[in-house]
């Protein structure tokens, strides 16, 4: 099944360390969520980036920051091959 993601990064962070973030980037995956296909937040997930350029794969896996949202929950990027097969990582 498909899920849309969002992604931001760090762009910068400020003298007073406060971080300045990328612009989202909207992204389908595919994904097997199991018990959680219709709600939920899994502790972890394995699927693929659907439709997303090599360049795009290699900033998010190089980027500082990388955050991924999935139904309002924040996850982070455990695993990134180049071919958008990934494991994302609730973080608490």
């Amino acid at each position: 099944m498909e899920y849309p993601l969002s992604i931001t990064s760090i762009v910068e962070t400020d003298h007073e360390g406060r971080q300045l973030r990328s612009k989202v980037t909207h992204v389908m995956a595919t994904a097997d969520l199991g018990p959680f296909a219709s709600f939920g937040f899994p502790a972890f997930f394995f699927g693929k980036l659907v439709d997303v350029s090599e360049e795009q794969i290699l900033y998010f896996k190089h980027a500082p920051g990388v955050d991924v949202i999935f139904r309002g929950g924040g996850y982070k990027f455990e695993d990134l091959e180049k071919n958008g097969v990934f494991k994302l990582v609730k973080i608490s």
